[in-house]
């Protein structure tokens, strides 16, 4: 059993105090005059443009967001949850009692203050369809029944402060699922609704996103991604229809902008940012002093098992190296200590992974800011930083079993092989449409490795490490969905879907097809045959007057050499014999070679995370092991 495993913050426990220096994430600004109010922590806050210590306005376990300030600057108007449900209040921005003003089912967000003095908030509640689009909705201030409006769908919206029949708005909330040249159904588009008439109208898209729209005078802001496909700030002239760009930041997006008809504020990168409307130029970022306890920072003891995300068993299976959250530990397998292998503050480590002769552990590590592949010994001691990816984001490692090379995918369908010794990386293989499992042979001969194509299926591809050649072995009209290498290098174990068995459905003939998975096994030289044939059993023929022995003939047992091993060998009873030859080359005959596949005795299900024996395979069905 593999112990406990607790981690405790040590770094903390015995690194001095911090300070909140420049604190990020803050979130959902709003602007009013000189003041700002935003979420940090769940919490809101108030701070003055020229930044100086902010006061905490909410000190909840609940959490609040979305605030927006009123026209006259007293209220704040916000979102929380106090009592579970995410509904709306105010609080005087001086600071006070929380005020719940709806209490409906649904969850509501605040869109901001209409032109008379009422909140306007968005709630799908009343609203057909699953309850899936926001309706506008207000209330008083001082409380009361809800007032709904005709507006339907909306997501974000801005009054026309001289007409309040009138807002600018968007339909949907796509902002939320980070979309980019989107043009479904939930596109965010600018557009006009006009109360009175009951008329909507949209601005022209192209395959950009436009969110957040904001009315000054007789333009409305926006942001928008249609140039340099990160979200920036917009200007869309209402009479004449001259869109401009006022931003053109190509690092982070801005989100959530708000306005008070004078300066603007967003938050980008973590930050907050003032604009102001009548000089244009650059955003200022602002700087308030948030003063906390920081109890996130504290140290604390965490129990790691529900935490292990990657697990991989020592050559010899005598302790087990695991990633729980970030770090990279080691374990027994019966008796000794938990190591923190790691034990870094500030990077994340990832995919732990033995060599071969049991002496380092290799990982990726993102103490760069991009994840790297790096070294450790196993028994503790310095990192050895191995590559320079620049960008590539390195996902997953492998040893050959010869310790000399590592395999490394990435998130981008890239396969790269890295040689320790020459300290360089070859790319083997860049999936167009998407990259599968990958083995070693046992002989660090061959790489197999499942390719996507166009149809969507991946194929069974064989690359030689020596020459770079790949070789696809199967046609590719199938999904083959996982591999390995037996240990004796005779035969690929595949899994494949190639099973169709229609059936229809109980209410409907839908002819869906489930449980299409086998595995097979396929030989890789033409003479080494099925592995499945047994032979056949026949009965011998017996001489039943057999010449008896010559009389000069050594007794039976007496005389003969013995063998070098077990009894009597080496070492004496039970003593080692030879110690075993490295692993045989690899035989592949290609001709004919996806011809030889071979179904195991298994009827069609859903296998996965096959493992190879010199007797076998390992595999995977539902959440059984077999």
């Amino acid at each position: 059993m593999i112990p406990l495993l607790t981690a405790a913050a040590v770094l903390g426990l015995i690194s001095p105090q911090s300070e909140t220096v420049s604190p990020r994430l803050m979130r959902f600004p709003t602007i009013q005059g000189d003041t700002v109010v935003f979420s940090y922590g769940g919490d809101l806050w108030v701070a003055k443009v020229g930044g100086g210590l902010a006061r905490r306005l909410t000190s909840s376990t609940a959490v609040e967001g979305r605030p927006k300030i009123s026209a006259d600057g007293k209220m704040v108007a916000f979102t929380g949850n106090y009592e579970g449900n995410t509904d709306v209040y105010t609080i005087p921005i001086e600071g006070g009692e929380p005020k719940r003003l709806t209490f409906d089912p649904e969850a509501e967000n605040v869109l901001g203050w209409t032109p008379d003095g009422k909140v306007a908030y968005g709630s799908a509640a009343g609203n057909p369809f699953l309850n899936r689009q926001q309706r506008l909705w207000y209330v008083k201030p001082t409380g009361g029944l809800p007032i709904r409006t005709p507006l339907a769908e909306v997501a974000e919206l801005s009054f026309f402060p001289n007409d309040p029949n009138k807002v600018a708005m968007t339909r949907v909330n796509s902002y939320g699922f980070n979309w980019r040249r989107y043009r479904g159904g939930t596109q965010g588009r600018l557009g006009f609704y006009d109360f009175e008439k009951n008329e909507y109208k949209e601005v022209p898209t192209g395959r950009e996103q436009n969110y957040f729209p904001m009315v000054v005078g007789k333009s409305v802001y926006y942001i928008s991604d249609k140039n340099q496909g990160t979200l920036n700030l917009y200007k869309y002239d209402i009479d004449g229809g001259k869109q401009t760009q006022l931003t053109k930041y190509t690092d982070a997006d801005i989100r959530y902008p708000s306005t008070d008809g004078k300066n603007m504020v967003w938050e980008r990168d973590g930050y907050l940012w003032k604009y102001d409307l009548a000089a244009g130029g650059e955003a200022v970022k602002l700087n308030p002093t948030l003063a906390a306890e920081n109890l996130a920072a504290r140290p604390y003891l965490r129990n790691l098992q529900s935490n292990v995300s990657s697990i991989e068993i020592s050559p010899t299976g005598t302790r087990v190296a695991l990633e729980a959250r970030g770090e990279i530990f080691t374990a027994p397998a019966k008796q000794g200590d938990l190591r923190n292998l790691t034990d870094t503050s500030g990077a994340r480590e990832r995919y732990p992974a033995w060599s071969p002769d049991g002496k380092l552990i290799a990982y990726l590590s993102d103490a760069t800011g991009n994840y790297e592949l790096y070294t450790k010994p196993a028994q503790g001691g310095e990192a050895t930083k191995w590559t320079d990816a620049k960008g590539t984001a390195f996902r997953g490692i492998q040893w050959t079993p010869d310790g000399k090379k590592i395999l490394l995918g990435t998130e981008v369908n890239e396969l790269y092989i890295f040689d320790v010794a020459a300290k360089s990386i070859k790319q083997v293989a860049k999936g167009a449409y998407g990259l599968g499992a990958y083995d070693v042979s046992p002989d660090s001969a061959w790489i197999a490795f499942l390719d996507g194509g166009a149809n969507g299926f991946q194929a069974l591809k064989l690359y030689e490490i020596a020459t770079g050649k790949t070789t696809q072995v199967t046609e590719g009209r199938y999904n083959d969905t996982d591999l390995t290498w037996d240990q004796t290098g005779k035969y690929l174990y595949l899994a494949s879907q190639r099973s169709f068995n229609p059936s229809f459905g109980i209410y409907e003939f839908s002819l869906k097809v489930d449980d299409a998975t086998r595995i097979y096994v396929l030989p890789l030289a033409k003479d080494t045959g099925n592995p499945l044939l047994t032979g056949n059993d026949e009965e011998p023929e017996r001489d039943l007057n057999p010449t008896p022995p010559p009389t000069d003939a050594p007794p039976a047992g007496g005389g003969a050499p013995r063998p070098q091993g077990g009894p009597g060998g080496p070492g004496g009873p039970g003593g080692p014999g030879p110690r075993p030859a490295g692993p045989a080359p690899v035989k592949i005959d290609f001709e004919g070679l996806s011809e030889r596949l071979v179904p195991l005795p298994l009827p069609p299900g859903n296998y996965g995370n096959l493992i190879g024996t010199r007797e076998g395979v390992i595999y995977r069905s539902g959440i059984s092991l077999f």
